[in-house]
């Protein structure tokens, strides 16, 4: 067999590239019409679930229409839907409908928690209203239930505007839902959890201290007792019951699994330092350095806090949740 043609193999090795090419941009042109299928099939479930209410529904379509379809929505528009919620005579199970597929299509973490707290303020009108009367009020409990982890996600980030919307949800759910329903009992106790978080961000600390007692420990997972001994050593902290915060303390920053373990280690610090503990206090200082690798500023601030012993100062904002 003789030698190749140079120039039919350049003109084959042409055919094979320009093949791939079309196959590359046929794949993506799929791939495009497929997301713009997805977000547009969801946005209309949502559009469906507001077409009794006109102004919700016009928000939705404006937003679909926008640059800002499947991103983040923008503050001056988040503005307006709530303009919109605060005037909605959609049932809770719509409102909840609508912010998940809000959230599916775009992920927007803050916008969904605005929805949802407005389905949280109608579900809460409802579940009196059905209870009284006898109705089945189960399919909207789990709705509710849903939207819990949205909820502390963003009041985490710092949104602490709808604290009052997470409380009457925790509340719900730790009142309405039996005792021992075998699919919703965890809803239930992270609602008893999360009311005595959210009166420790509203600033009743008393308050707090009363509800974390009503709460039957010996029934939770390890990460939900966690989460009680969390929220409860921020309270006895601030109530000044340093000796009885320590151990709790001690007990999240051993558990590195738990996700406020590393945001123990500062109130460690300085509870030791308060209570006259030098050495005690540099190790929990040393070993918050060392687990969560703070900025110069930020440790340098902690480290005076700490030197000032007595200053009735916190050592640094950390998210509070159970």
């Amino acid at each position: 067999m003789g030698p190749r043609n140079p120039g039919q193999c350049a003109t084959n090795r042409l055919r094979v590239a320009l093949c791939f090419s079309i196959c590359l941009i046929i794949a993506i042109s799929v791939l495009v019409g497929i997301w713009h299928f997805r977000f547009s099939s969801e946005t209309n479930v949502a559009l469906a679930k507001t077409s009794g209410d006109p102004h919700l529904y016009a928000w939705i379509k404006k937003w679909q229409r926008s640059s800002q379809f499947g991103k983040a929505a923008s503050p001056e528009s988040r503005s307006a839907l709530e303009k919109i919620l605060k005037g909605t005579d959609l049932s809770a199970q719509a409102l909840i409908d609508t912010g998940r597929e809000i959230h599916i299509t775009s992920g927007d973490d803050v916008t969904t928690a605005l929805i949802y707290a407005a389905g949280v303020r109608q579900g809460h009108k409802e579940l009196a209203k059905n209870a009284a009367s006898g109705a089945q009020v189960r399919p909207l409990l789990f709705a509710l239930d849903s939207t819990r982890g949205v909820f502390w996600k963003v009041i985490d980030s710092g949104h602490l505007e709808l604290v009052d919307d997470a409380y009457v949800l925790c509340t719900d759910l730790a009142r309405w839902i039996p005792p021992g329903d075998p699919d919703l009992e965890s809803g239930r106790q992270h609602g008893k959890i999360g009311a005595a978080g959210c009166l420790y961000l509203k600033g009743q600390i008393q308050d707090a201290l009363v509800a974390i007692e009503h709460i039957d420990k010996q029934k939770l997972k390890d990460n939900e007792r966690l989460g009680v001994e969390w929220i409860h050593s921020l309270a006895l902290f601030d109530s000044g019951r340093l000796l009885d915060a320590l151990p709790k303390f001690r007990e999240i920053a051993e558990h590195s699994h738990f996700h406020h373990s590393k945001d123990a280690l500062p109130f460690l610090a300085l509870a030791l330092a308060r209570t006259g503990d030098a050495d005690g206090a540099n190790e929990a200082f040393d070993d918050w350095i060392r687990r969560s690798h703070p900025g110069v500023k930020e440790a340098a601030a902690l480290l005076r806090t700490i030197r000032k012993g007595a200053s009735n100062e916190k050592p640094i904002p950390v998210a509070q949740k159970g």
